[in-house]
């Protein structure tokens, strides 16, 4: 188990089948189907034995009912099959074949999910009838590079929205709530009269790492002055 550049993959736990074929296609099988077991390693064997001198094998890897597999997934990755190996056996001693399955590169772009969500003072939830707010993405904590769209999050009637900032590479990113044109703001009004201030209760940093391609933040506006429609 190999990545693309060549490197060995340690796969948790994954059993492969492989037999041996008469024709490079794999319509005639000619041995059992045998099974090598992967736990935390990315190198395994198996042996066949009392083979023919002077005889043309097809190796390949195959499903548990025999039939030739052309991929497989293992940990959450796409692994090549290695396709029909052809081994010639001319004397009697061993012969080994190397087969190697090659994971696939990942898509490592990710996504930020930012829930917002409108509380009073006292921590009830506040359910606007009708209003929009905007968020985006900064390079910075200070919130000088933003490096994304500004997205609208629009509330009717509901107390708690959800927008999600995908095609994200690997990195920090910093949640910010913004004027419609992606200026950042820490406090705003509305035009029933309600008065809000931005908070981050676990701050407002978001990282998109290998581990965690799609994290979430959630921020809260906390009205000090309730609109008139509540």
């Amino acid at each position: 188990m190999v990545d693309e550049d060549g490197n060995g993959v340690v796969v948790s736990k994954a059993t492969i089948y492989v037999a041996l074929f008469a024709d490079e296609s794999g319509t005639q099988r000619i041995s059992d189907i045998k099974s090598m077991e992967f736990v935390n390693s990315y190198l395994e064997e198996v042996e066949f034995k009392d083979l023919k001198v002077n005889t043309t094998y097809y190796v390949i890897e195959v499903d548990q009912k025999g039939n030739p597999i052309y991929s497989m997934q293992i940990d959450g990755r796409i692994f090549n099959a290695p396709g029909a190996f052809k081994a010639i056996i001319s004397d009697p001693d061993t012969y080994e074949v190397p087969l190697t399955n090659i994971a696939l590169r990942q898509k490592e772009d990710g996504s930020i999910t930012v829930t917002k969500k409108l509380e009073t003072l006292s921590g009830e939830g506040y359910y606007s009838k009708d209003a929009t707010f905007y968020v985006a993405l900064f390079a910075d904590e200070a919130l000088t590079q933003r490096v994304s769209e500004v997205k609208p999050i629009h509330f009717v009637n509901s107390a708690s929205e959800t927008v999600t900032f995908t095609d994200l590479p690997l990195g920090k990113y910093y949640v910010s709530e913004t004027e419609v044109y992606g200026a950042p703001k820490k406090n705003g009004s509305l035009s029933n009269g309600g008065v809000y201030g931005a908070v981050y209760p676990d701050g407002n940093l978001a990282e998109v790492t290998r581990e965690n391609l799609n994290p979430s933040i959630s921020f809260e506006n906390v009205f000090s002055d309730i609109p008139k429609d509540y």
